[in-house]
């Protein structure tokens, strides 16, 4: 996403197919999970240029990285059992802690 920036519409259209025949693309929290990914690396492509920043970044790439790997790792245990649950929490915590970096 270098290029800009790019709406969602529009960066859905620019994902390989690979990722959308993964069932779990069907989940529009997934693919949002992974716009916010690409959107905080465009930022933080500005961010680190600031000595200040550096340890901002550092922490909103794990947390905002971790919001769709949570999810995929969920998905992997099972949709509906107590530990999918469990790591979905974890992942909007994730996404929380984003959004207050």
């Amino acid at each position: 996403m270098s290029d800009g920036f790019l709406k969602f519409e529009e960066w859905e259209k620019s994902i390989p197919a690979f990722y959308k025949r993964d069932p779990l693309w069907e989940s529009l929290y997934y693919r949002v999970a992974l716009y916010l990914y690409d959107l905080v690396w465009d930022d933080c492509d500005l961010l680190q240029k600031h000595s200040l920043a550096r340890h901002n970044v550092a922490q909103i790439m794990r947390s905002s990285g971790s919001v769709s790997a949570n999810m995929e790792e969920a998905y992997g245990r099972g949709v509906g059992t107590p530990d999918y649950v469990r790591i979905i929490k974890i992942s909007l915590g994730e996404a929380k802690e984003t959004r207050g970096w």
